[in-house]
């Protein structure tokens, strides 16, 4: 992250990607790629059917409620990503 920060002459490198794809009209959310709302518990299913090395385990609840955040572009979980 912080050598995204630096290239983005930034401090807080996840904003700054934000305020880059809002310049670019860029797609923020999984809804503005196509995805459907109704594919989000599907999506949790495969992600916890498909695990891989992870730091915080990987639950059902877990995924859906970041890939609901994501399909929303709710942004409030930017905050919680290590520098």
């Amino acid at each position: 992250m912080q050598l995204t920060a630096r290239a983005l002459s930034a401090t807080d490198a996840p904003e700054a990607l934000l305020v880059l794809a809002t310049q670019l009209s860029a797609p923020r959310c999984l809804r503005e790629i196509g995805m459907h709302a109704a594919d989000i518990d599907r999506a949790a299913d495969l992600a916890v059917e498909q695990q891989y090395p992870n730091p915080r385990p990987l639950t059902h609840d877990g995924v859906r409620a970041l890939l609901t955040a994501a399909f929303e572009g709710d942004t409030s979980y930017v905050a919680a990503v290590p520098g």
